[in-house]
């Protein structure tokens, strides 16, 4: 399954999804046939007796960003939002902090506790909710969800300035813990550094790839959404996981420069992609979605329902411009492409309509 995070006042949440193997029973048109059953458990990770309004500091803001237009994000969508690879919770118990980072080299999720001097190693309880847990032999907490097992474990915790010290988890009563250890210097900050491990797979999807004049990659496909479910609960819903559309830009290094979402509330897939001389930016695809997806004033704002075509053009920043629908029911834009002269050609297939036959058309 797929791991998610949440952070929240004083507490965080894994969110796992899983996509069943088989697909939903009798769909035959093409974006349907690959609607899967998606089942989301949430598991919430509260730090007990901790503050409920802690001081929250960002860092180690991403150059890079992300745009969605997306279902509950309204016309406009939201742009420009940043990630950042450190978030800190300020005393969250009286002279303790926590950071939550995602580890540069592995990409794995991490959270440290910082206790500073005068602060009480015993006031961190933590308590699980949502899934069974257990102690196990090597003094990893296992928490089993629906797309596998997650194990939280201490590597390593020290004192700044000082020496290495030995923390490990104590069992206080089902699905709660608190960190014990023999002794550490109070005078000193002590860092207690917990890892969280999970294996899973990703259910995002590349379809098409295509490069500007200055070797700049935009790409595009499908990927997950995140929903959120109620802690413990299996969410079942029919849809690739309401999977959206997006674009990722790359620059011709390799490093991403921002990634766009779109969609509405059903599913999409980005089949196509491509890049016009002033670096505009155009994907096709197909869409079960009935909102979200036309801009006021495109050639077809609305949909007959069911799988339907549609093209929409964003600029070099990954900025919507418009959004069409295009075609009649279980209409499919497959490929789209730009002429010198800046026109867009799109191809694809639908059910017949005379509405999209122009005058002296080859077939009418």
């Amino acid at each position: 399954g797929e791991l998610n995070i949440q952070l929240r006042r004083n507490a965080f949440s894994y969110e796992v999804k899983k996509l069943d193997a088989s697909p939903a029973s009798g769909i035959k048109n093409s974006i349907q046939s690959e609607k899967r059953r998606m089942q989301v458990h949430r598991v919430d990770v509260e730090f007990e007796g901790a503050d409920n309004q802690p001081e929250i500091i960002a860092g180690e803001k991403s150059k890079d960003y992300t745009n969605y237009y997306t279902t509950g994000t309204g016309e406009k969508g939201y742009e420009q939002v940043y990630q950042y690879g450190r978030v800190l919770y300020k005393n969250i118990y009286p002279l303790i902090d926590i950071e939550f980072n995602i580890d540069g080299q592995s990409g794995q999720f991490k959270y440290n506790f910082i206790v500073h001097p005068g602060g009480d190693l015993d006031d961190i309880q933590i308590r699980y909710r949502g899934a069974e847990t257990n102690l196990d032999g090597t003094g990893e907490i296992a928490i089993a969800t629906i797309g596998g097992t997650i194990k939280e474990s201490i590597p390593e915790s020290y004192e700044i300035g000082g020496k290495t010290i030995i923390v490990e988890y104590a069992k206080v009563s089902k699905d709660l813990y608190r960190l014990a250890t023999n002794s550490f210097d109070h005078s000193k900050t002590l860092v207690v550094d917990p890892w969280a491990t999970y294996f899973g797979e990703y259910y995002d999807r590349a379809t098409d790839l295509t490069a500007d004049s200055s070797s700049n990659l935009y790409l595009t496909g499908q990927a997950s959404s995140n929903n959120l479910a109620t802690a413990g609960a299996y969410q079942t819903t029919i849809g690739s996981a309401n999977g959206d559309a997006f674009i990722a830009k790359f620059n011709k290094l390799g490093g991403r420069e921002w990634t766009t979402y779109f969609g509405g509330e059903d599913s999409e897939y980005g089949n196509s992609i491509a890049v016009d001389s002033s670096r505009n930016i155009y994907i096709s695809g197909i869409t079960t979605s009935i909102t979200n997806i036309a801009t006021p004033g495109a050639f077809q704002v609305t949909t007959p329902g069911n799988d339907n075509a549609f093209l929409a053009k964003f600029n070099q920043f990954g900025f919507r411009q418009w959004g069409t629908y295009y075609g009649l029911v279980y209409s499919n834009a497959w490929d789209v492409a730009t002429a010198p002269d800046g026109s867009i050609v799109l191809c694809g297939h639908t059910e017949p309509d005379p509405s999209l036959i122009t005058a002296g058309a080859y077939q009418t």
